[in-house]
């Protein structure tokens, strides 16, 4: 009986101790802002990959009453470069996400899966974010929210949009935060007409 709690007790400790192991070298990881691919909002895409798409008016005006009236999802992907500088395996489990506007908070989410960067190596990362539009233009923040939709209908372009990007290490049933943080800002991503 009292075999059977110390191979148990031997083995979470070891897998603790490995998942620390972890979370020290994704700290020692270079992380960098790439790219947005695959853009799309409310069924229209807006990029072909990392290619932005030209949108005509009509098709502007027809994207708008669908933003407003709060009528389906903004998908795109947040490609970050992941640098392990580290002679071991560095990896993570989950990255949290939150899109700030004026420093408010207009939408957050969770990606979950189990990436490994092996030694010296770079490796590509895209973090897909999805946000409901009617809970976006309603929600504590929507008139940050509308302030960049509207923006974005007259200009064609996102401007100060703040991604933050958080990543955890899972350690057995729960999952800890790497200490490093990455944020980026969007500015000026155009939308050729």
């Amino acid at each position: 009986m009292n075999t059977k709690w110390i191979i148990c007790f031997a083995t979470a400790l070891f897998l603790t101790s490995c998942s620390i192991a972890r979370l020290k070298r994704f700290e020692k990881c270079d992380v960098s802002f790439k790219s947005i691919s695959d853009a799309q909002v409310a069924g229209m895409k807006l990029q072909n990959g990392e290619k932005m798409l030209k949108i005509n008016m009509m098709d502007l005006l027809a994207l708008s009453g669908k933003v407003f009236s709060g009528n389906g999802e903004a998908s795109l992907n947040i490609n970050l470069l992941i640098k392990n500088n580290d002679h071991k395996k560095a990896g993570l489990d989950k990255v949290a996400w939150s899109a700030c506007v004026n420093e408010s908070e207009i939408a957050d989410g969770v990606f979950k899966k189990h990436i490994i960067v092996k030694p010296g190596e770079i490796q590509q990362v895209s973090v897909p974010l999805e946000v409901d539009l009617k809970e976006m233009l309603s929600g504590d923040n929507a008139s940050a929210a509308q302030g960049l939709v509207t923006s974005f209908m007259k200009s064609g372009s996102v401007k100060g949009v703040k991604i933050k990007v958080r990543p955890y290490v899972k350690f057995l049933f729960f999952y800890v935060k790497v200490p490093k943080e990455f944020e980026t800002t969007l500015d000026d991503v155009k939308i050729p007409r």
